[in-house]
């Protein structure tokens, strides 16, 4: 009874959409997890320059935050306690898109806690918002018909970490290894149901104001402090890509997903956000040296590098239609000026 009388609600509701001349804004509905984090932010920021409407989905305990980031009640929704619920809470939202960006801690080891709330965020919730956006968009095609923009499309945010040695399928730890068995849970969907996903491999990600407390924020910090930062060989070459052109990827591959696809292998893809370059972690020192004002200075070998250390960058073939526009040197300038730090002049 209950299924019945929503369906019957999300018809009525779309017909008056059509009455009032609006399918295309809600068309553009986006649910969005993740839309806390540094680089959820950004995409937020990004969809709604784009002319999407974004939804953040979000825990109760995140309400807060979520308005103090200026987020207003219609943009958020707050997921049930029970994930059993999650499926359906979504769909009612009716919006045939989604960006998954939510995840749970990187690092290597885990307890059973930490496994139960990978799996959650990692898997059950996505694989909630793609039931969501498939029950959105026979809606929306139903009711509106030959609607455009009602292609049900997911966009992931994957990492290189699954790709480890430039091997697809070789997973640096639990987390790498749960993106990669999400986009084959989603295979099948795609192939039978016409989703399409878009799973965007990234390279390290960087920028102004990152909370993440990474390379740069490091050295931002042995930079005021004067102390020496013990690091290691600093061998690693990684493909250093603005947090700006990251949000404009998940932008482009979310608009991407309405264009006909040749055949329904087609509607899953992978894709590489990078700069297609690579730097090590010296030469992001030397860059960072002479331009700053106050030199950060390292001790390098003071401590080995991690287990499985990832020593070169690796996110594969390049999304179609996007290209990194913030070099590296413009990229650190911004990072320098956020963290307070003087800048000096430097011949380009």
């Amino acid at each position: 009874v209950f299924k019945c009388c929503f369906v019957h609600y999300k018809v009525v509701y779309f017909c008056w959409c059509v009455l009032v001349d609006e399918p295309l804004v809600m068309n553009r509905c986006v649910l969005l997890s993740g839309a806390l984090g540094y680089i959820g932010g950004h995409v937020w920021q990004a969809l709604i320059k784009a002319n999407f409407q974004p939804i953040a989905l979000v825990r109760a305990a995140s309400v807060d935050k979520a308005r103090a980031q200026g987020l207003a009640e219609h943009q958020l929704c707050v997921l049930e306690p029970d994930p059993a619920q999650w499926a359906q809470q979504l769909a009612a939202l009716g919006a045939a898109q989604a960006i998954h960006l939510a995840a749970g801690p990187a690092g290597l080891p885990f307890v059973d806690d930490d496994v139960y709330a990978q799996v959650l965020v990692q898997l059950h919730l996505p694989l909630c918002m793609a039931q969501a956006v498939l029950h959105s968009a026979v809606l929306h095609s139903a009711v509106l018909r030959n609607a455009a923009g009602c292609v049900p499309s997911l966009v992931l945010a994957g990492s290189h970490w699954q790709r480890v040695d430039g091997q697809e399928g070789r997973a640096l730890n639990v987390y790498a290894a749960h993106k990669t068995a999400l986009e084959q849970s989603l295979k099948p969907l795609a192939e039978r149901d016409g989703l399409r996903v878009r799973a965007l491999r990234l390279g390290d990600v960087y920028g102004p104001c990152d909370p993440r407390g990474k390379f740069l924020s490091l050295l931002a910090a042995a930079s005021h402090s004067g102390e020496t930062l013990a690091l290691s060989p600093g061998e690693q070459r990684l493909d250093w890509v603005h947090v700006h052109d990251v949000a404009k990827a998940f932008v482009v591959a979310l608009e991407g997903c309405t264009l006909p696809a040749p055949a329904p292998d087609a509607n899953f893809s992978t894709h590489g956000v990078g700069t297609g370059h690579t730097h090590s972690l010296r030469e992001v020192l030397a860059l960072w040296n002479a331009m700053a004002q106050r030199p950060c200075t390292v001790q390098w070998g003071g401590r080995p590098y991690r287990e499985r250390e990832v020593m070169q960058t690796d996110v594969g073939p390049l999304l179609p239609g996007w290209q990194a526009s913030i070099g590296l040197e413009q990229g650190l300038r911004q990072v320098l000026a956020a963290h307070g730090l003087a800048v000096s002049p430097m011949e380009t």
